[in-house]
């Protein structure tokens, strides 16, 4: 029998560390929830409800992000991009902590955004440099693994700190861990990219994989339908503490609700390489779209019918149910999206979620202006963006064509 040798050793501190540095992000989006309201009065926002933009924007800071640090991590390896995004995000909490008003918060957030997507990029271009193959798979799902855990705890964590002091302290929580991030980086972490392996910043190489990425079907269509679906996804984040807290009276409850929610997404998370290899792409996101529009008529029809909210029971259901086939469909689709663009991985993966997240903000800003007294607009909404998307690929599949570059 053929020795195949020892299976590699995991290297606990790389991935401990690979997961701390992309949880910035997600505790940044997350811890912040519960002092939503009481932002909202300590600033003098006219309609309370404009709270909600506090976390939508930051989406659209790590947009932009997207575009910026992929190709300057490239160009000048790992570790100087890291540094200057740290520096964005610190200037973005400041801005934040010192803000008197909604514009100054939301100027803050969008820098926070910004500097935290340095993070997130950069950790997965680094396991990239160091690992392939089957152990590259077997740390990005440990690392992921780690990183599911921050939605479900970091409600619970701003709550706590916001018990015993004001909003302030969950921004110096940031700060204290983007800080610690930062230096465990810098002082444990070799450079993986050696400047003989550098490119150079080429605009014209970047349009011209930019304009290939968006024209071509496959991609086009993914980065619509992941939009659209992260967009209400965005949405219910947006709004969470308003369902929760005003809407259902779960005041002390949301961090478990809410955490709960998570959960789901993280469970589909990481049974979905399975179901996967099963059902193949394709079949798999077809398949959790028409579920997703089946899942939403039943609250969408009583809504119209009884023309009251329905009782908390059914709306948690249903939206956990909702959130396990989103849980499906994020990176499936961005596989989906990657797929025909391996010759210019680098610059398609920054189109991509550039791309994703501005589809996602507008669409977000849209439904969560409607979010006042009722969760009926974040429902209807959902159910659009799900049936637009499942529209859109069945479509797409009819004129075979247009899949050819799978």
């Amino acid at each position: 029998m053929e020795n195949t040798g020892p299976t590699p050793k995991v290297p606990k501190e790389f991935v401990l560390l690979m997961a701390y540095l992309t949880s910035l992000m997600a505790f940044s989006i997350d811890a912040i929830l519960p002092a939503l309201e009481q932002i909202g009065i300590d600033l003098g926002f006219k309609n309370t409800n404009d709270t909600q933009y506090i976390i939508s924007i930051i989406f659209l800071g790590f947009g932009f992000g997207l575009f910026l640090f992929g190709p300057l991590s490239d160009a000048f390896g790992r570790k100087k991009p890291i540094y200057i995004g740290a520096i964005i995000f610190i200037i973005g909490c400041l801005t934040s902590y010192f803000a008197e008003n909604l514009e100054v918060m939301l100027l803050g957030r969008f820098f926070q955004g910004l500097g935290a997507s340095s993070f997130r990029i950069i950790s997965i271009a680094i396991v990239r440099d160091k690992y392939n193959g089957a152990t590259m798979a077997r740390i990005t799902s440990l690392i992921m693994t780690f990183f599911i855990l921050v939605p479900v705890m970091a409600p619970s964590i701003g709550q706590i700190v916001l018990n015993y002091a004001s909003w302030k302290a969950i921004i110096l929580l940031f700060l204290g861990i983007c800080f610690t991030s930062t230096t465990w980086f810098a002082l444990r972490q070799e450079e993986t990219l050696t400047p003989e392996k550098r490119k150079e910043i080429n605009l014209k190489h970047i349009l011209r994989a930019s304009i290939e990425t968006l024209t071509t079907p496959l991609s086009l269509i993914s980065i619509i339908i992941s939009g659209l679906i992260f967009g209400g996804f965005i949405a219910y984040l947006s709004s969470s503490q308003i369902i929760f807290q005003k809407i259902y009276l779960q005041k002390d409850n949301f961090p478990l609700l809410f955490g709960g929610l998570a959960f789901t997404v993280g469970v589909s998370s990481l049974i979905n390489s399975f179901l996967v290899q099963k059902f193949g792409l394709i079949k798999l996101v077809n398949f959790a779209l028409k579920l997703m529009v089946i899942s939403l008529l039943p609250i969408s029809l009583y809504f119209t019918f009884s023309n009251q909210e329905p009782a908390l029971i059914f709306f948690y259901i249903t939206f956990a149910f909702l959130f396990f086939l989103v849980g499906l469909l994020f990176g499936n689709l961005n596989a989906l999206a990657m797929a025909p663009l391996g010759h210019i991985a680098g610059v398609a993966s920054s189109v991509i979620g550039a791309v994703q997240n501005m589809i996602s903000v507008l669409i977000s800003v849209i439904i969560i202006s409607q979010i006042t007294t009722s969760t009926f607009p974040l429902v209807i909404g959902f159910l659009l963006v799900s049936s637009i998307s499942a529209l859109t690929l069945n479509l797409s599949l009819k004129y075979k064509y247009l899949l050819d570059d799978i």
